[in-house]
């Protein structure tokens, strides 16, 4: 203990004084860093945006973020442009909805960062643009520690600058991107004319059964277990209530009572991911339909990533085969038909894909 006592002090004040050997870190100059500013705002100010809002800051420590509000209306764009100077530097900028992050450049030592968002159509947004700073003297020398920041909010009508498609700077959580709007622009332009007879969530590695029963679960086990003897337990999520009474036969419809029902002799195991083997490798199942008992004599089929401005790669095949063909897709959406004569099909996509689905399924009317 007394040695730990004598220590501390000497390893404190040798600290100190190779602090005050270091040379100082020299300062990043205004005139700089506000070159490369003037080519973000360039770039915004030639498609169309006009500057609404802009704020100057000086700090003696990196600790506290400059922030401030802005209202965008609907269906307007706005692009939020910050440098800092001097001897600190902006980490972050974000443009958030209360504490939701809508829009966000991080960077762990930038000077200038650039983020933009739109807002959907239907209300205005009350958002808020953060910058926060880092730098500073770990030693905490006098005359190290300053820094200041320029950040500007610049914004245009969606309609001219290409909307939320447009958006060419910062990064979008994928969360947010799947509330968008714009997520089912693709399955809306494409929707088929025969009633809608549901519409189902798929979760990450959850699949779903249509019907819901052991006709459908069985390739789905069959598929994850892959010619092993391995105990499998894969995800399932149960269809809701309102889902055609056809597709919900007998009681079995949890996970358990599924897998129970199935193999009955097997002890219960951890769940684990709805995969199985394609032909190149493992797969992530996404659902197991049953043509034959879906209720009508053709159905039409639409997968919807929920991920908007990203490219599907759904492929479909029989439930007892491995053999898989992609679907036909445009952006987030890939389309199927479905009739009686072709029974179970599995659809699965690529195990690096983990967003969410929608499942839609319409009946096809008589010309296809």
């Amino acid at each position: 203990m007394a040695l730990s006592v004598l220590v501390v002090p000497c390893l404190t004040f040798g600290v100190s004084m190779v602090g005050a050997t270091l040379p100082s870190r020299a300062a990043v100059p205004r005139e700089g860093v506000m070159e490369s500013y003037a080519l973000e705002e360039r770039h915004v100010l030639e498609r169309g945006f006009v500057q609404v809002d802009a704020h100057d800051y000086e700090h003696a420590e990196d600790r506290d973020p400059d922030a401030f509000d802005v209202t965008v209306p609907a269906d307007t764009c706005v692009a939020a442009i910050a440098a800092t100077w001097g001897h600190q530097w902006g980490r972050r900028l974000s443009i958030r909805e209360g504490a939701r992050v809508l829009s966000e450049h991080a960077d762990p030592d930038g000077r200038v960062l650039h983020t933009q968002w739109c807002s959907p159509p239907g209300g205005t947004q009350r958002l808020t643009v953060r910058l926060e700073r880092g730098g500073g003297d770990v030693y905490g020398r006098e005359g190290q520690t300053d820094g200041s920041a320029h950040v500007a909010v610049y914004r245009a009508p969606a309609s001219s600058v290409g909307g939320f498609r447009a958006i060419d700077r910062g990064s979008i959580p994928d969360a947010v991107l799947a509330a968008r709007p714009e997520v089912m622009e693709a399955a809306e332009a494409s929707r088929p004319s025969g009633r809608l007879l549901a519409a189902l969530t798929i979760e990450p590695f959850a699949a779903r059964l249509i019907p819901e029963d052991a006709s459908t679960y069985a390739p789905l086990y069959v598929g994850a277990r892959n010619g092993s003897s391995r105990v499998v337990n894969p995800r399932l999520t149960p269809l809701p209530l309102e889902t055609p009474p056809a597709w919900r036969p007998g009681t079995a419809h949890t996970q358990e009572a599924l897998r129970a029902a199935h193999a009955p002799t097997e002890h219960p195991t951890e769940t684990h991911p709805a995969v199985r083997m394609g032909r190149d490798g493992m797969v992530r199942v996404l659902a197991i339909v049953d043509g034959a008992r879906l209720g009508v004599a053709c159905a039409r089929i639409q997968l919807v990533r929920m991920r908007y401005g990203f490219e599907v790669e759904v492929q479909r095949s029989e439930a007892t085969q491995t053999l898989f063909e992609p679907l036909p897709h445009r952006e987030n959406l890939a389309g199927d038909r479905l009739c009686a004569s072709q029974g179970a099909v599995v659809y699965v996509v690529p195990t690096t894909d983990r967003a969410p689905y929608t499942l839609r399924i319409f009946e096809a009317d008589a010309g296809g």
